[in-house]
């Protein structure tokens, strides 16, 4: 549908699932990015989102690379680098 979508209608399209989604490892997916797709990742909590769960876009027909800031946990402070806590 999201192909479809995407060349049939020349629509903009973005599927967004977790990074480590099983979804990405779909031969739709791998096809998508034989074709031109291209995906964004970043952690929500970055952008008012409750997680810090990497989540992968990915989209056609450009990528939202603005959506690029990622976070990571700082034992030592005990908080993810956006100031979240787990």
């Amino acid at each position: 549908m999201a192909e479809w979508a995407a060349h049939e209608l020349g629509a903009f399209v973005t599927i967004e699932n977790p990074e480590s989604s099983y979804l990405w490892l779909m031969p739709g997916m791998a096809r998508l990015l034989e074709m031109g797709w291209r995906d964004s990742i970043f952690s929500p909590c970055h952008y008012g989102g409750e997680s810090a769960k990497p989540t992968r876009l990915r989209c056609w027909p450009r990528t939202l690379q603005s959506l690029g800031e990622r976070c990571a946990w700082h034992p030592s402070l005990g908080k993810f680098s956006c100031g979240h806590s787990r």
